[in-house]
C-alpha cells in the first residue's frame, strides 16, 4: 500500500510551481512498460544520494484501469 500526499501549505506548493516534489523527474515515451521501468531505475538510483528522501515514482503501472472511447459530438446531443 503506497499513499502520496501533496505539500499542505501554500508556501511548499509556490515553491515547487506546482509539483509535487522540489526536484521532479518526468519519463516521456510511447511504451509505457519501457518508461516505467526507466523511472523505477533513476528513482533508484536517486535513493542513493545522501540527503534524498521520499524518492518515489508517482504513476503507479499495478492500479486497475478503464477505457472509455467517447464520441464527444454525440454525447453533446444527448445533453
Amino acid at each position: 500500500m503506497e499513499f502520496f500526499f501533496q505539500p499542505a501549505d501554500i508556501v511548499s506548493q509556490i515553491l515547487n510551481f506546482g509539483l509535487p516534489a522540489p526536484v521532479d523527474i518526468q519519463i516521456m515515451g510511447a511504451d509505457m512498460s519501457t518508461s516505467y521501468d526507466i523511472a523505477q531505475r533513476i528513482a533508484n538510483q536517486v535513493r542513493q544520494i545522501p540527503g534524498t528522501a521520499d524518492v518515489h515514482v508517482q504513476q503507479m503501472m499495478n492500479l486497475p484501469t478503464l477505457h472509455l472511447d467517447m464520441d464527444r459530438t454525440r454525447i453533446i446531443r444527448w445533453g
